[in-house]
């Protein structure tokens, strides 16, 4: 599926490209996702908060909006973003392998303990014009899987993607300030997150803009507790 090795499923990986999937397990940071085992601990929310109000410095922490509400939210980031990684995502998002979904499923369930206590499951939106073009939108592929496995409620369109630039080529401050604007909350739908435990599902986290943003919305329009759930952090 990944390097064309010949393997008894369709479905799956050869020995080596599975050798290459580095599970994360707890080595982060649960407020911002960042890798502690990999990097100095310096680099998690908590101690970047901390070295901003004491120096003053100019310094980037992701999740910073929520920090205030950082008992009200957890990080999980599954796998950390290898060349193996990066070419399933792709070949899922933009070479129309939509197979590839029940594998990543199947990894995302490797770690279910951390989050079947969830009571609702929700997806990243994409938006309309990028559905159109794909023909899905990937996240929600992943969370309909999701919560068939741990028999959770799914719902869709809770969150709503408006038009922005596309994040891929933005720097940190570039991509945070990109996405301020860029979700709005379904109020029609408000009910339906009332006091729930939340898990919030997307493919890959970079600096946690998206992630921030939709936890906000959710937070902040009735969901008690949001777990973020991503398959990758690069």
């Amino acid at each position: 599926m990944c390097c064309k090795t010949e393997v008894l499923e369709y479905d799956t990986l050869c020995a080596d490209c599975w050798n290459n999937v580095h599970f994360i397990w707890n080595s982060h940071c649960e407020y911002c996702g960042e890798i502690t085992e990999y990097n100095s601990p310096s680099y998690c929310l908590c101690e970047k908060q901390h070295l901003k109000q004491n120096n003053k410095e100019e310094v980037f922490i992701p999740f910073e909006e929520l920090y205030e509400n950082r008992e009200r939210y957890t990080v999980i980031c599954i796998t950390l973003y290898t060349h193996v990684v990066i070419n399933l995502m792709m070949s899922f998002k933009n070479n129309a392998q939509y197979f590839i979904h029940r594998m990543l499923s199947r990894i995302f369930l490797i770690h279910r303990e951390r989050f079947e206590m969830t009571s609702l499951v929700v997806p990243v939106p994409m938006h309309s014009s990028a559905i159109r073009q794909r023909g899905y939108n990937h996240a929600a592929v992943m969370a309909k899987d999701i919560s068939l496995s741990i028999k959770k409620p799914y719902l869709a369109n809770i969150l709503i993607k408006q038009y922005n630039k596309i994040q891929k080529n933005l720097s940190e401050k570039e991509r945070v300030e990109n996405v301020k604007s860029a979700f709005t909350i379904n109020k029609k739908l408000l009910h339906r997150i009332k006091n729930e435990h939340v898990l919030l599902i997307d493919d890959v986290m970079t600096t946690g803009a998206t992630m921030q943003q939709c936890t906000s919305l959710l937070l902040n329009n009735g969901a008690s507790f949001v777990t973020i759930l991503s398959f990758a952090k690069t």
